[in-house]
């Protein structure tokens, strides 16, 4: 082996092991800029709440208006179905939807019209005819037909809406704003809540 060649050979591992160096702090440098973009970047959950019928989104703070509509229909449904059998259940899987302002005067609402269907036997069916995300208040509008039946069979048939709006918190959709009345909804001129 010649000394030249040695020599030749030692200088290019030299400066092959400083570039390697560089690229090295490089990759580091690119690694670390990615764990912070990583980290800060709010997260997209995709969910299939009760009812889709489309792709729905929700993070941490907002939700699309398909995922809204979906909980409307859900939470009109359950709250429109009720038997004395029934009340309290319905009663704590709504509960589970309330945000903590609400959550208080709904409950004591729902209690109050759960002693009354004990008390005079009575069953609440409710079929939802029409659902939409209202623009103009971003609230949901569940529109539907509601049939109260007595224990003798009486029958009573009125069309009943659910104004919704709701709030995401950590992920989870929940019911801020409920107002409910008798016909279809009317936009501002709507009634008073019942």
């Amino acid at each position: 082996m010649k000394l030249t060649d040695y020599v030749n050979t030692w200088e290019g591992s030299l400066r092959e092991n400083r570039h390697s160096r560089w690229l090295l702090l490089l990759a580091v440098v690119i690694i670390l800029v990615q764990a912070l973009a990583l980290a800060n970047k709010d997260t997209t959950v995709v969910l299939v709440p009760p009812q889709l019928e489309e792709r729905g989104q929700v993070s941490g703070s907002a939700a699309s208006t398909s995922v809204y509509v979906s909980w409307g229909t859900y939470i009109a449904t359950l709250l429109g179905n009720v038997t004395p059998q029934t009340v309290e259940m319905m009663a704590g899987n709504v509960g589970q939807h309330l945000s903590p302002a609400m959550y208080r005067s709904v409950l004591d609402q729902l209690n109050e019209q759960a002693k009354t269907l004990k008390e005079e036997q009575l069953s609440v069916s409710f079929v939802p005819t029409i659902t939409r995300w209202e623009e103009s208040v971003e609230a949901v509008v569940v529109t539907g037909d509601m049939i109260t039946r007595g224990v003798r069979g009486g029958e009573q048939r009125v069309t009943r809406t659910y104004e919704m709006r709701f709030i995401v918190q950590n992920y989870r959709v929940l019911l801020d704003h409920l107002r409910t009345f008798d016909g279809g909804w009317r936009g501002s001129d709507t009634p008073k809540e019942q």
